[in-house]
This record gives structure tokens, sequence and C-alpha cells, in this order.
């Protein structure tokens, strides 16, 4: 079931963050949200997960469903290991059995096998939120709302990152909503890349990914082409694209 955003409205204050703002987001796929910061992608997540509601309109098609959430920072236990950590989301949703399966198959997808007994502490930044993202995926969810999870990191260790993420997305594919600020991010892992003005918020071009998941990398000529038209957009907007 696609998730529909109808003649949604939200305020903060005298910020008009959404006024009227209609939107489709497709089954199966991975939906990236590019825009400047402070233009309503994160307000439009917490939307999305019903930590804020709207002042009017409506969200269809996420009643019922379970959903992950990974935020810009990990966001983990300090007193659980790694594996319990994953197991903190995993009580009560199935038997032990199946459990400490799919415990085992999302630390093997993110390479933290021989670090499932270490504490956050003990680990680098970036296994922290292969982690996070572990966590994510192992949580039986079918929508997967990501808040810039990717954010302030070097290169080396985002591609890294954005790998373990496609190989976790690729074994279980589920409804993804992405939100960036990086017009690269969005490349490489959204299906579509709504691009966004604001506020208020609104979209102002979609733009569809021609090249497959794992097709994507940032010398294929058809991303260098998108990525083109998506920063003379970003460009035409009147806004600084990346902050």
């Amino acid at each position: 079931m696609a998730i529909r955003i109808d003649s949604l409205s939200k305020c903060f204050g005298t910020l008009q963050v959404f006024d009227n703002l209609s939107l489709g987001l497709e089954e199966g796929r991975i939906t990236a949200l590019l825009g400047p910061s402070g233009c309503g992608k994160t307000t439009l997540l917490n939307l999305l997960a019903r930590i804020l509601l709207p002042d009017s309109g409506t969200i269809e098609g996420l009643e019922g469903r379970r959903i992950s959430y990974l935020f810009q920072e990990p966001r983990l236990l300090p007193w659980e290991t790694a594996e319990d950590n994953i197991r903190f989301v995993l009580d009560g949703k199935m038997g032990r059995e199946e459990g400490e399966a799919r415990l085992d198959k999302f630390l093997g997808l993110t390479d933290l096998e021989e670090f499932r007994g270490f504490y956050p502490y003990q680990m680098s930044g970036g296994m922290r939120q292969r982690l996070a993202i572990a966590r994510a995926f192992a949580y039986p969810s079918e929508v997967l709302l990501m808040d810039e999870p990717f954010q302030g990191l070097d290169l080396p260790r985002k591609l890294d990152l954005i790998s373990s993420f496609v190989r976790l997305w690729a074994a279980e594919r589920r409804t993804t909503i992405f939100v960036t600020h990086d017009v690269q991010e969005a490349l490489v892992l959204g299906d579509e890349i709504v691009l966004f003005s604001g506020p208020p918020a609104k979209p102002r071009e979609v733009f569809g990914n021609p090249a497959g998941i794992s097709e994507r990398n940032l010398e294929n000529p058809e991303l260098i082409e998108l990525e083109k038209r998506l920063y003379v957009s970003l460009l035409g907007s009147g806004r600084a694209p990346l902050t």
C-alpha cells in the first residue's frame, strides 16, 4: 500500500512548515526527500511516525504498520552490548529461536559479528552507526524512516555505511523514506528523489532514478547527468543546495 499525504498543514508558532502539502510515497521503494536544511524534511518524518500530529490534512497507508526510525545519531543503549541493543527491539516480536537467527543475520550483513559483545563506547563512530542500521532493519517493520543518518561523516566512512545499508535493504526490501540535504546520498540511495523548497515545504520537482540500486555509483554516466539536473533545480530555487 502506498503512503498518501493529502492537504497536510503544520505550523510551529508563526512558522508555516507545511501548507496544504499533498504527496504520494511509493510502496517497496526508497524515496529520498532532498532539500536545504530547515525546509521541513525532518518534520515530515516526525508526522509520518506520529511523533507530531498535523494541524490539518491526512496521512494514509500507515495504519497498523510497524515503523523503524533511523536518526542522525545512533541512539544506542550505552549499557547494552551490540547484540543486546538488537535483542531489545526484537523482544516480544517473535520467538527466541527466530529472534536469534535474525540477530545473527543482521550482525553478519553489517560485518559486526565479532563485535557482538562490545559496548557502544568500545566501538568507533562508524561501527555504532552500522549497529543502528542493523537494529533498524532487524526490527520487523514494513516502513523505514531515515533522518540523515550519514550526516557529518567523511566520505570513506559514509560510503562504507551506504554499502551496509544497500546490503540490508536488498536482503529485506521495505518502503523507505530517506531525508537528506546531500545530493550524492540521494543519487546512490533514492529510487525516487523528491526535491523540496520551503518553508513552507513544497515538492519542487520529482526525479526518477535511472539506475538500479546495485548499479548506482558516482561514476555512472546516468547518475552524473541526473546530478547536474538536481543542482540546476536546487540552484534555481534560490536556496543553497547543501549545508
